[in-house]
């Protein structure tokens, strides 16, 4: 750990961070920088930390939300904010036709 500056997160902090992590994505993991948490935590490399990362989100059930359906929340306020798109057409639209001019031959 770094010595002489750990942050103690108050219950309720804690609280919110389990519950963000715990209904975060496992892609959640590919957006850390490692390198960052591995010097802040003291850890001996980033392996390491990222081992005893993935020890924790097992051990509390963290990022293993499945995100690919919307929530209630995000339903609400996908109904409300957008309105129905126009109907997809059946047929795409004709082209014109060129009108090409027939020359006929002239008789002398």
């Amino acid at each position: 750990m770094q010595t002489g500056s750990l942050n103690i997160l108050r219950p309720a902090e804690a609280e919110l961070v389990n519950s963000i992590l715990k209904n975060s994505a496992p892609g959640l993991k590919g957006t850390v920088d490692w390198n960052a948490v591995m010097r802040d935590s003291g850890h001996k490399n980033r392996n390491v930390t990222l081992t005893r990362f993935l020890m924790l989100c097992k051990k509390h059930n963290w990022c293993q939300a499945d995100t690919s359906a919307p929530g209630p929340r995000a339903e609400e306020n996908t109904a409300s904010n957008h309105s129905e798109a126009p109907p997809t057409p059946k047929s795409s639209p004709k082209k014109r036709k060129r009108n090409v001019k027939v020359e006929e031959d002239e008789e002398y």
